[in-house]
């Protein structure tokens, strides 16, 4: 484990996760159309998922999910918190080893306990939705490019991408939520797919109280597509 994985533990640990919601998260409620684009039944790829309730909502509207956390304790909450069976399996990774998956709801959740790099491809296929409210801002920015090659090769022909981004000036804050201005979206994924923004959404005061942002700070919502 490396000290970043570490660090990514130790806040599980010790309850530090202010971005976890206890509801849906409004982005999702309000864009998911957009998602699914009216298709029923798609597999949607929540990466750096924690214990997020969005996950149990996506299978309740009949999408399969395929959740991804690298912390076990987060795991093992939402299993308790919303009273789910749930089955645990060992799985091979691609490149060798193995990795814990808790598959619940009729299967309709896989949630691999892992790397999000370490998530085995053959296994999972590809995927017809993401959606990104805490991975990519959680992402260290050399490592930026990395993940998007990941996402991008897991994408199926007509696939659809929910990103929640923020942006403000990283010389007043830089830990997590890592800002990720509009520029390195277009640059991580503009080369292919289709980029929309829907939502612009200035959190100033807020931001204020909880990073000591000073200048701006804003929560910025995305479609991408590969149509």
């Amino acid at each position: 484990m490396n000290t970043k994985q570490e660090n990514w533990h130790e806040r599980w640990d010790a309850g530090r996760t202010g971005w976890h919601e206890a509801d849906v998260n409004k982005f999702l409620a309000e864009h998911a159309d957009k998602m699914f684009n009216g298709k029923s039944g798609q597999k949607v790829l929540v990466p750096f998922a924690g214990k997020s309730y969005d996950v149990l909502w996506l299978a309740q509207q009949g999408h399969s999910v395929i959740a991804v956390e690298l912390v076990e304790k987060p795991i093992l909450e939402f299993i308790s918190e919303h009273k789910l069976e749930a089955t645990k399996v060992e799985v091979a990774c691609d490149g060798g080893g193995k990795v814990t998956c808790y598959k619940m709801m009729e299967d309709r959740i896989h949630f691999f306990n892992c790397s999000v790099f370490d998530l085995p491809r053959s296994l999972c296929g590809s995927v017809d939705c993401v959606y990104d409210r805490g991975a990519l801002v959680a992402v260290f920015p050399p490592e930026r490019e990395k993940y998007a090659l990941l996402v991008l090769s897991l994408l199926s022909p007509n696939a659809r991408y929910l990103l929640v981004t923020v942006d403000y000036p990283v010389e007043e804050y830089q830990k997590g939520p890592r800002s990720v201005p509009d520029d390195v979206v277009h640059s991580l994924f503009g080369g292919s797919l289709q980029i929309k923004q829907l939502e612009s959404v200035e959190m100033l005061e807020l931001a204020k109280e909880r990073f000591g942002v000073k200048s701006y700070f804003y929560e910025k919502v995305f479609i991408m597509a590969k149509e």
